[in-house]
């Protein structure tokens, strides 16, 4: 089975099309730590640990309204 350039091509893209993620708009997304890292070519520890604790990083949201807070004995 020998297969030109412009089949190769096509079946490539075809492919590389099943792997994406589907595509929703950024006004209504909500991200997770890891989607954040990949966004920021950074690694979900750092995203973590030294930029969501900023002030200036925007605040969670949560899906039905509200965060759980877990608190941790001393």
């Amino acid at each position: 089975m020998n297969m030109n350039e412009t089949e190769f091509v096509a079946k490539l893209a075809v492919a590389i099309d099943k792997l994406q993620r589907p595509a929703i708009p950024l006004a209504i997304d909500l991200w997770d730590i890891a989607t954040i890292a990949q966004y920021l070519k950074r690694e979900p520890g750092t995203v973590r640990e030294r930029m969501a604790c900023l002030p200036s990083f925007p605040k969670a949201i949560a899906e039905c309204g509200f965060v759980h807070r877990h608190t941790y004995p001393f």
